[in-house]
Protein backbone atom coordinates (compact mmCIF):
# COMPACT_ATOMS: atom_id res chain seq x y z
CA UNK A 1 0.00 0.00 0.00
CA UNK A 2 2.86 2.28 -0.43
CA UNK A 3 1.65 4.59 -3.26
CA UNK A 4 3.38 7.77 -2.72
CA UNK A 5 6.03 9.74 -1.00
CA UNK A 6 9.12 9.02 -0.05
CA UNK A 7 11.48 6.33 0.24
CA UNK A 8 15.17 5.28 0.68
CA UNK A 9 16.32 2.36 -1.32
CA UNK A 10 19.07 -0.22 -0.53
CA UNK A 11 20.08 -2.50 -3.41
CA UNK A 12 22.25 -5.06 -1.87
CA UNK A 13 25.05 -7.06 -3.92
CA UNK A 14 23.43 -5.02 -7.07
CA UNK A 15 25.75 -6.10 -9.97
CA UNK A 16 24.85 -3.54 -12.61
CA UNK A 17 21.46 -2.18 -10.99
CA UNK A 18 19.45 -4.02 -12.38
CA UNK A 19 17.01 -4.70 -8.75
CA UNK A 20 16.55 -0.62 -8.43
CA UNK A 21 16.07 -0.74 -12.46
CA UNK A 22 13.26 -3.31 -12.40
CA UNK A 23 11.87 -1.47 -9.26
CA UNK A 24 11.50 2.18 -10.78
CA UNK A 25 10.12 0.17 -13.55
CA UNK A 26 7.55 -1.10 -11.74
CA UNK A 27 6.85 2.25 -9.81
CA UNK A 28 6.31 3.80 -13.54
CA UNK A 29 4.17 1.21 -14.77
CA UNK A 30 1.77 1.31 -11.65
CA UNK A 31 1.70 5.13 -12.30
CA UNK A 32 3.30 4.96 -8.15
CA UNK A 33 4.62 8.38 -7.13
CA UNK A 34 7.20 7.53 -4.87
CA UNK A 35 10.35 9.52 -4.66
CA UNK A 36 13.53 8.05 -3.75
CA UNK A 37 15.60 10.08 -1.90
CA UNK A 38 18.66 8.16 -1.74
CA UNK A 39 19.53 4.67 -3.48
CA UNK A 40 22.42 2.69 -2.01
CA UNK A 41 24.31 0.70 -4.38
CA UNK A 42 26.37 -1.96 -2.90
CA UNK A 43 28.70 -4.13 -4.65
CA UNK A 44 32.41 -5.52 -4.11
CA UNK A 45 33.10 -5.27 -8.01
CA UNK A 46 33.95 -1.48 -8.94
CA UNK A 47 33.31 -2.06 -12.49
CA UNK A 48 29.92 -3.29 -12.08
CA UNK A 49 29.07 -0.70 -9.38
CA UNK A 50 30.58 2.03 -11.68
CA UNK A 51 27.97 0.82 -14.30
CA UNK A 52 25.04 0.40 -12.10
CA UNK A 53 25.94 4.42 -11.19
CA UNK A 54 25.85 5.11 -14.62
CA UNK A 55 22.12 3.15 -15.23
CA UNK A 56 20.74 4.26 -11.83
CA UNK A 57 21.35 7.61 -11.50
CA UNK A 58 19.07 9.04 -14.31
CA UNK A 59 16.07 7.18 -13.51
CA UNK A 60 13.19 9.27 -12.68
CA UNK A 61 12.15 8.21 -9.63
CA UNK A 62 15.79 8.34 -7.88
CA UNK A 63 17.20 11.85 -6.52
CA UNK A 64 20.20 10.76 -4.82
CA UNK A 65 22.61 7.80 -5.50
CA UNK A 66 25.24 6.73 -2.83
CA UNK A 67 28.18 3.88 -4.12
CA UNK A 68 29.27 1.77 -1.56
CA UNK A 69 32.19 -0.69 -3.24
CA UNK A 70 31.88 -3.37 -0.20
CA UNK A 71 31.20 -6.85 -0.26
CA UNK A 72 28.29 -8.11 1.99
CA UNK A 73 30.29 -9.26 4.74
CA UNK A 74 32.31 -5.94 4.88
CA UNK A 75 29.50 -3.34 5.28
CA UNK A 76 28.51 -1.31 8.07
CA UNK A 77 25.32 0.50 9.49
CA UNK A 78 27.11 4.03 8.38
CA UNK A 79 27.48 2.35 4.69
CA UNK A 80 23.53 1.93 3.95
CA UNK A 81 21.87 3.78 6.96
CA UNK A 82 21.26 7.43 7.26
CA UNK A 83 19.40 7.58 10.86
CA UNK A 84 18.29 11.56 9.54
CA UNK A 85 15.94 9.90 7.38
CA UNK A 86 12.33 9.21 8.94
CA UNK A 87 11.55 7.67 5.23
CA UNK A 88 10.32 3.88 4.86
CA UNK A 89 13.53 1.70 3.29
CA UNK A 90 12.92 -0.66 0.60
CA UNK A 91 15.83 -3.55 0.47
CA UNK A 92 16.23 -4.93 -3.03
CA UNK A 93 18.11 -8.41 -2.61
CA UNK A 94 18.31 -9.35 -6.66
CA UNK A 95 20.16 -12.84 -6.85
CA UNK A 96 22.52 -12.38 -4.13
CA UNK A 97 20.85 -13.79 -1.12
CA UNK A 98 21.44 -17.51 -2.60
CA UNK A 99 24.85 -16.79 -3.15
CA UNK A 100 27.10 -18.72 -0.59
CA UNK A 101 29.72 -16.44 -0.45
CA UNK A 102 29.06 -14.23 2.66
CA UNK A 103 27.39 -14.85 6.09
CA UNK A 104 23.52 -14.46 6.45
CA UNK A 105 23.68 -14.16 10.31
CA UNK A 106 26.10 -11.17 10.19
CA UNK A 107 24.42 -9.30 7.46
CA UNK A 108 20.68 -9.80 9.22
CA UNK A 109 22.68 -8.37 12.74
CA UNK A 110 23.66 -5.28 10.44
CA UNK A 111 19.93 -4.57 9.09
CA UNK A 112 18.52 -5.41 12.40
CA UNK A 113 20.49 -2.59 14.46
CA UNK A 114 19.50 -0.08 11.47
CA UNK A 115 15.18 -1.28 12.21
CA UNK A 116 15.70 -0.57 15.87
CA UNK A 117 17.44 2.52 15.06
CA UNK A 118 15.16 4.10 12.21
CA UNK A 119 11.85 2.16 13.96
CA UNK A 120 9.86 2.77 10.36
CA UNK A 121 8.27 0.47 7.97
CA UNK A 122 11.35 -2.04 5.37
CA UNK A 123 10.00 -3.50 2.75
CA UNK A 124 11.89 -6.63 1.29
CA UNK A 125 12.17 -8.10 -2.27
CA UNK A 126 14.16 -10.92 -2.21
CA UNK A 127 14.55 -12.93 -5.64
CA UNK A 128 17.12 -15.62 -6.54
CA UNK A 129 17.37 -18.32 -8.67
CA UNK A 130 15.52 -21.73 -7.42
CA UNK A 131 18.94 -24.12 -8.08
CA UNK A 132 19.15 -26.27 -5.04
CA UNK A 133 17.41 -26.89 -1.32
CA UNK A 134 20.98 -25.49 -0.34
CA UNK A 135 20.88 -21.89 -2.18
CA UNK A 136 17.00 -21.62 -1.11
CA UNK A 137 17.90 -22.27 2.77
CA UNK A 138 19.51 -19.13 2.59
CA UNK A 139 16.90 -17.42 1.54
CA UNK A 140 14.57 -18.95 4.12
CA UNK A 141 16.62 -18.68 6.77
CA UNK A 142 17.05 -14.84 5.56
CA UNK A 143 12.80 -14.60 6.08
CA UNK A 144 13.31 -16.39 9.20
CA UNK A 145 15.51 -14.72 11.22
CA UNK A 146 13.06 -11.41 10.29
CA UNK A 147 10.45 -13.40 11.39
CA UNK A 148 11.46 -13.80 14.78
CA UNK A 149 12.09 -10.57 15.53
CA UNK A 150 9.81 -8.17 14.04
CA UNK A 151 6.39 -7.66 13.58
CA UNK A 152 6.21 -9.36 9.55
CA UNK A 153 4.04 -9.18 7.13
CA UNK A 154 4.52 -11.76 4.12
CA UNK A 155 3.21 -10.24 1.12
CA UNK A 156 4.56 -12.90 -1.53
CA UNK A 157 6.06 -16.21 -1.65
CA UNK A 158 6.92 -17.77 -4.61
CA UNK A 159 8.62 -20.48 -5.88
CA UNK A 160 9.08 -21.53 -9.17
CA UNK A 161 10.90 -24.79 -10.33
CA UNK A 162 13.57 -25.25 -12.90
CA UNK A 163 11.66 -24.64 -16.54
CA UNK A 164 12.86 -25.46 -19.50
CA UNK A 165 11.33 -23.13 -21.84
CA UNK A 166 12.36 -23.05 -25.66
CA UNK A 167 14.98 -20.03 -24.26
CA UNK A 168 16.57 -22.00 -21.40
CA UNK A 169 16.49 -22.51 -18.18
CA UNK A 170 15.27 -20.77 -15.73
CA UNK A 171 13.75 -20.93 -11.46
CA UNK A 172 12.52 -18.14 -8.65
CA UNK A 173 12.58 -18.23 -5.21
CA UNK A 174 10.70 -14.87 -4.43
CA UNK A 175 9.96 -13.44 -1.31
CA UNK A 176 8.29 -10.12 -0.26
CA UNK A 177 7.79 -8.82 2.99
CA UNK A 178 7.50 -5.76 5.22
CA UNK A 179 8.89 -5.47 8.81
CA UNK A 180 6.50 -3.44 10.63
CA UNK A 181 6.75 -1.02 14.02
Amino acid sequence: NMRHGRINLIDWGCGQGIGSICLNDYFAENKIDITIDTTVLIEPSLLALRRAVTHVQPLKFTKDVKAVNKDLDSINIVDFFDENSKNSTVHVFSNILDFPGFEIHGLFEKIKESLLKSKVENWFIIVSPSIDDLRDQRVETFYDLFYESFNVELISNRKTPIRKPSNGYWSRNEKVFIVKF
